[in-house]
């Protein structure tokens, strides 16, 4: 398992800047300090993956005085705009929040105070207690944060039918009477193209799989869409691609395709 001391250089500046900073303003305020997402479940590209964190305060996260400290600490950090994160009240342990309810937290790089924290959902405490990587605290495991499946898969199944199939088809809707031909960033295509096959994996499974490992795992179910997974694939492992809008609207159809397979398997 990775640890603090081999983390990615550039992961171990940016928690390390991020306490440093914090702790000059309140010492003593993060208990805990932990990194989820693609660093803990191996599939971490610099400069193409975010870099999630979660941070337990020893005061209540939404106590105003709290939330100005944080604010003016991520006003000045001079972090990524993929360094993410949310911060959570240590006094509620073992129990999480996981209703994407209003609480401080980071989304590319820009600090919010009390908007729906979209973050705060069974599939990231999940992650959290099964690969989160301490950074300061006991290890995540010993927290005793544990998320029931029956809550998981509800969650998950939601979240496909909620949010991925409306991105979709709206993303199909937009584009369809546009020129296929034209360029589009690489990482909204694989955005679309994996997003969804994480969560078929986790309704498979009960795991937590990183979008290189879902990309893969798609790839076994649904090769009819080998050209859009092997190109997102390869982007996300080089960093190299070119994309256009058809190839949006391939990983968009297979989006479409991934939530009604997940329907009739779970829903």
């Amino acid at each position: 398992m990775t640890g603090p001391h081999s983390l990615p250089g550039d992961v171990r500046e940016a928690t390390g800047r991020h306490l440093a900073a914090l702790d000059a303003v309140a010492p003593g305020l993060i208990e805990g300090l932990y990194l989820t997402g693609s660093v803990t479940l191996g599939d971490y590209q610099p400069g193409r993956s975010d870099i999630d964190f979660v941070a337990f305060t020893t005061r209540p996260a939404d106590d105003p005085e709290v939330v100005s400290l944080l604010a003016s600490v991520h006003e000045g950090l001079g972090l990524p705009m993929t360094y993410d994160g949310n911060y959570v009240s240590l006094a509620g342990l073992p129990d999480v929040p996981d209703d994407e309810r209003p609480a401080p937290h980071v989304v590319n790089g820009e600090f919010h105070a009390g908007d729906p924290n979209h973050q705060l959902t069974p599939a990231t405490w999940a992650e959290f207690a099964r690969y989160g990587i301490a950074v300061r605290g006991p290890q995540a495991r010993e927290l005793g944060v544990s998320v029931p499946a029956g809550r998981l898969n509800e969650w998950t199944l939601g979240n496909l039918n909620g949010y991925w199939k409306p991105a979709a088809e709206d993303g199909i809707a937009t584009l369809r009477p546009l020129d296929p031909g034209v360029a589009i960033a690489a990482d909204v295509v694989a955005w679309i193209s994996l997003g969804p096959a994480r969560l078929h994996y986790t309704l498979a499974t009960g795991d937590i799989a990183s979008k290189s490992a879902a990309g893969r795992y798609a790839l076994g179910l649904y090769p009819g869409y080998e050209d859009a997974l092997s190109a997102a694939l390869a982007w996300r492992a080089t960093g190299a691609g070119d994309f256009t809008y058809g190839d949006c609207i391939r990983g968009a159809e297979l989006a479409i395709d991934i939530v009604a397979d997940a329907n009739r398997r779970w829903g």
